[in-house]
């Protein structure tokens, strides 16, 4: 899945195993296990600062930025409220 962040001018593209995320489309919690990784973008700006777009509107990626992956296991988290 590839998000744009206007106010930030990132791409972000999700990656997570399909199994995996099936308890996530019914509105259930992923299972312990799970592992996300998140690849994000700096978007291609024009000579104003603005992001480019390709022609289904979507912002055109640019530099690497970074990283990020996440697991979810039982009890990480749990000194964090749940909003």
């Amino acid at each position: 899945m590839r998000k744009a962040l206007p106010l930030v001018k990132q791409v972000r593209d999700l990656y997570v195993n399909a199994e995996a995320l099936k308890p996530a489309k019914d509105g259930q919690p992923l299972a312990a296990g799970t592992v996300l990784t998140i690849v994000v973008f700096k978007a291609k700006l024009d000579e104003k600062g603005t992001p480019l777009k390709d022609d289904k509107g979507r912002f055109i990626r640019g530099e690497l930025d970074h990283i990020n992956v996440m697991e979810k296991r039982p009890g990480w988290g749990t000194e964090y409220a749940d909003d």
